[in-house]
C-alpha cells in the first residue's frame, strides 16, 4: 500500500517556487513552525537528498536524508543547531520568498504591459 501525500506547498529554489505534495510533519521548535516533507521521485532509493523536510511558509528547505528517517533527524538537528537564531532565519527566509513573489508578478506584469495583453 502506498501512503499518498496529503498536502501541496511551495519549495523555494534557486530557480524559483516549485509546488511539491508531501506530508505535514510536527518537529518541536520555539519559533512555532510548521513543516512539510515529501520526496524527489527523479532522484533514486538511496540519494542522499531523496526526501525533503521544508518550512511550510517560506518554502525554505530545513532537512535532507536518504530516508524520511533521516531527513527529520537531520532537519531536527539543524533545527536544534539554529534553536538561538530561528526566528530571526525564518522571518527572513518568509521576506525572501514575499520579494521573489513579487518580483515575478512585476515581470508578469511588465509582460503582459509590452505585448498589450497578446498571448506570449
Amino acid at each position: 500500500m502506498t501512503n499518498e501525500p496529503t498536502i501541496r506547498y511551495e519549495l523555494l529554489t534557486s530557480a524559483g517556487l516549485r509546488t511539491v505534495a508531501g506530508d505535514h510533519v510536527a518537529i518541536p521548535n520555539d519559533a512555532g513552525a510548521t513543516f512539510g516533507i515529501h520526496t524527489e521521485s527523479h532522484l533514486h532509493d538511496g540519494h542522499p537528498e531523496k526526501c525533503i523536510v521544508t518550512h511550510l511558509i517560506s518554502g525554505i528547505r530545513i532537512g535532507h536524508g536518504a530516508t524520511r528517517t533521516a531527513a527529520l533527524a537531520n532537519a531536527t538537528s539543524n533545527l536544534e543547531r539554529n534553536r538561538k537564531r530561528l526566528r530571526i532565519m525564518l522571518d527572513q527566509a518568509i521576506t525572501s520568498r514575499y520579494e521573489l513573489q513579487h518580483a515575478v508578478q512585476r515581470l508578469q506584469q511588465n509582460h503582459h504591459d509590452i505585448l498589450g495583453g497578446a498571448a506570449a
